[in-house]
């Protein structure tokens, strides 16, 4: 593996809802007032566009389960690190944690996990609420002079949108030894609904880290990309664990497990340097790769060699439309074949 302290291997932890439409072992209402399940998944991000990767384990649960509990996501990270290569590993089998950072969402800034963590000496990096109360502590730094510029995913300077580390503004207790906290500022997306911790105009956020580098822009752009499991969580659904399909607990997890095989596949055909993606193979595959969800794979079309017969050339081509569009157009084999007989009575 080439993951180092610097350029650790990122694994992103986050929960989801699966809809259950039936009484399943297990299966509760949900805070958003749905019913089914609440499965946990751990993944990697490769850190290149989409942020493809693989998925390295599913953790499934009971709808009502917390996003924030410690205990699963202790047991999501044991799951995911038990799958990683040997390279990851010391002699004496102990995880190489300094070169692993975990991401999250503010689901997963408890101080337990983040001392379990700690402990395995892996990196961090996850989501922080400002406490209120501290709020007024922000107000020092309110002038930019202070601040740096943040980046977008490609390097370049955003702007107006900054970060600082506000470890010596916001005091952090019983949190692991060298535990920073960042600030990031950056105007009001459309539509959202301002806040007190709205200054000037611009929404505060934070996130923890661990990590040795200090360049607090890297640090938030490389936190910020988090957002990129959430297509790594569609394919995932779209390969399977959107659909659980048996009532027994036991055989819905060994259900959503050949789900992450299946995601993986997808993952694995849209890696950079897949055959897949071979100049003039397949057609649409740069489209796939920009929004890599499973749910078009199906109805790809291969462009495969002509194949000369006669000294004609003939491209092979699909005799039927795909699926999607006979649902959409209506066009069925028996439609088709009786419009074909009023043409040719028409031709007579």
């Amino acid at each position: 593996m080439k993951a180092t302290a610097a350029d650790p291997l990122v694994i992103d932890l986050d929960a989801t809802l699966v809809a259950s439409h039936s009484e399943k072992e297990q299966a509760t209402g949900n805070y958003k007032g749905g019913f089914g399940f609440a499965p946990f998944t751990a993944s990697i991000d490769y850190g290149s566009g989409q942020g493809t990767g693989e998925e390295l384990a599913v953790l499934l649960r009971h709808g009502g389960a917390t996003a924030n509990n410690a205990e699963d996501h202790i047991r999501i990270f044991e799951a995911a690190i038990a799958v990683l290569p040997d390279a990851l590993y010391g002699e004496n089998e102990d995880l190489d944690g300094e070169r692993i950072l975990v991401r999250t969402d503010s689901a997963g800034a408890s101080r337990k996990f983040l001392w379990y963590l700690h402990s395995r000496g892996v990196q961090f990096s996850v989501s922080y609420p400002v406490p209120v109360g501290k709020a007024h502590m922000i107000d020092w730094i309110n002038d930019k002079k202070y601040w740096q510029p943040a980046l977008d995913q490609d390097g370049n300077e955003r702007d107006d949108a900054w970060v600082i580390n506000a470890t010596q503004v916001i005091p952090l207790q019983d949190y692991p030894p060298g535990t920073k906290v960042f600030l990031r500022a950056e105007p009001l997306h459309p539509g959202a609904t301002p806040t007190l911790l709205d200054m000037d105009g611009h929404r505060v956020t934070a996130f923890l880290t661990n990590a040795p580098r200090w360049h607090g822009p890297f640090l938030d752009a490389r936190h910020r990309a988090r957002g990129r499991c959430e297509n790594r969580i569609k394919t995932l659904k779209n390969t399977g664990l959107g659909k659980l399909p048996f009532y027994d607990f036991a055989a819905d997890q060994a259900w959503a497990n050949l789900a992450v095989l299946s995601a993986n596949l997808v993952s694995w055909l849209l890696a950079p340097g897949s055959w897949l993606l071979a100049p003039g193979l397949l057609a649409p595959a740069r489209r796939a790769a920009r929004r890599p969800q499973g749910t078009g794979l199906g109805h790809q079309t291969l462009a495969l060699p002509a194949l000369r017969h006669r000294r004609q050339t003939h491209h092979p081509r699909p005799t039927d439309p795909p699926a999607a569009t006979r649902r959409r157009t209506g066009e069925t084999p028996h439609r088709r074949a009786a419009r074909s007989h009023r043409t040719d009575r028409r031709s007579r």
